[in-house]
């Protein structure tokens, strides 16, 4: 008859130490995953919601009148209708905006070479600046007004 002199109640020290070790990683995996999913997720927001700012900009510029294209309308019209997460200016005046997106306004009539007939289209360029983390991201895109 063999004799166990061995204790099997409770566990020992080896035991816990790999208990420990198992739960550290495991919590250390799910921590980096849920930073990863919020980080992602965040930077898929600030992406939709730049789009969506510059879709609306231009369903209000073609909505106007070929003469009321001008800088100063659409600068008016974004720093007075849009939410304060947004500010414009035109493309000489980049100064400290404390707002997360920056939109930058050119409005400029196009005339191609040997064109003698003035202002039948104008060029509405638009610049929008946003933060990702630590990284900037800009939007440019250009559209035509015309008469």
């Amino acid at each position: 008859m063999k004799i166990n002199f061995r204790n099997e109640r409770g566990i020992t020290t080896v035991d816990a130490l790999i208990a420990i070790i198992l739960l550290t990683l495991f919590v250390g995996l799910i921590a980096t995953l849920s930073y990863n999913v919020l980080a992602i997720s965040t930077n898929a927001k600030r992406n939709a919601m730049a789009n969506n700012y510059i879709v609306d900009f231009y369903e209000y510029v073609d909505k106007l009148k070929f003469e009321d294209v001008t800088e100063e309308t659409l600068l008016k019209y974004i720093n007075e209708n849009e939410d304060t997460l947004i500010t414009a200016t035109n493309l000489n005046e980049i100064n400290n905006l404390t707002s997360p997106y920056k939109l930058k306004i050119n409005v400029e009539n196009y005339m191609p070479s040997g064109q003698t007939v003035d202002n039948l289209v104008k060029i509405v360029s638009v610049s929008l600046n946003y933060k990702t983390g630590k990284k900037n991201n800009t939007i440019d895109i250009q559209r035509i007004k015309s008469k």
